[in-house]
């Protein structure tokens, strides 16, 4: 029941309840878990594709996989030539038409009477996309970098020693110039590459070997 006040005339006036503030006693909020990077180890996948996928996608070094640019072009040219024939085609259909009825070529392409020429640029359409997304494909593989030999061989090392698959199947690194990998954000420039050919050629390597022993002989 609600309590009430009595004015100096008689009439009461009902008092509003008053609530306590709730108070929170739980705390500052501290998060559970930190925020930590922690991939699974490829050790955790299954022998076999998972453990190779799990490899080849853990480290950009190693992410390399062939682009099939001979396959590409083959079947470029194989579509290359359809839509090389679908031109012919339009090409005549275009002729026949300028000399019989040539305001054919004048009027709205949804004219009734020209369904011939519609189908056969709907074809056309459907083969350019297929043409150009092969070719975009294409050519966005070749402007990838090619792995470097030594990223090829460590690859080569871990597959022949973990062995994930039948050998068969690592063919792939095999075929060295048809090997693409990610783009880095860094590039080498031409003075490290220029400098990892010199530390990697027996001849120099030879070379730096008698300065070393002539200057620590001259040293003694």
């Amino acid at each position: 029941m609600t309590a009430a006040t009595t004015r100096p005339n008689g009439s009461t006036t009902p008092q509003v309840p008053q609530f306590a503030r709730r108070q929170d006693t739980s705390g500052p909020y501290i998060p559970s878990h930190s925020l930590e990077n922690n991939p699974p180890k490829i050790e955790a996948f299954p022998r076999g594709y998972p453990s190779l996928s799990a490899f080849l996608s853990g480290d950009k070094e190693f992410t390399m996989f062939r682009c099939f640019t001979r396959l590409h072009a083959r079947v470029l040219l194989h579509k290359q030539d359809e839509l090389a024939e679908l031109e012919e085609r339009l090409d005549q259909l275009d002729q026949a038409d300028s000399q019989v009825d040539s305001y054919r070529l004048l009027t709205n392409r949804h004219l009734s009477g020209d369904s011939e020429r519609r189908a056969l640029l709907s074809e056309i359409e459907s083969k350019l996309n297929q043409y150009n997304t092969l070719f975009e494909s294409l050519l966005a593989h070749l402007e990838r970098p090619e792995p470097e030999e030594s990223q090829i061989k460590s690859v080569r090392n871990w597959v022949d020693g973990k062995r994930p698959v039948v050998y068969s199947e690592t063919s792939f690194l095999n075929d060295w110039s048809d090997l693409k990998r990610a783009r880095h954000t860094v590039e080498k420039g031409g003075l490290e590459n220029l400098l990892a050919s010199y530390a990697t050629s027996p001849s120099l390597v030879g070379i730096y070997k008698v300065g070393l022993l002539s200057n620590i002989a001259l040293q003694y």
